[in-house]
């Protein structure tokens, strides 16, 4: 058995961690394990957010 789809969006994936950045990093390390034929996915998730989380520290 195995999953079949027909495109769109298939999954979700979420990270946990104690500052945005954390969960954002985690949340990419995990779709980094995920292999199917045809896998894209954004690199903007929460790119903003943590940019100026960032510059709000400084």
């Amino acid at each position: 058995g195995g999953l079949v789809t027909a495109g769109g969006r298939v999954l979700n994936v979420c990270g946990r961690g104690a500052t945005l950045a954390e969960a954002r990093d985690r949340a990419y390390a995990a779709v980094g394990d995920i292999e199917f034929d045809g896998k894209t996915f954004r690199t903007d998730i929460a790119l903003a957010a943590v940019t100026t989380d960032e510059e709000t520290e400084r």
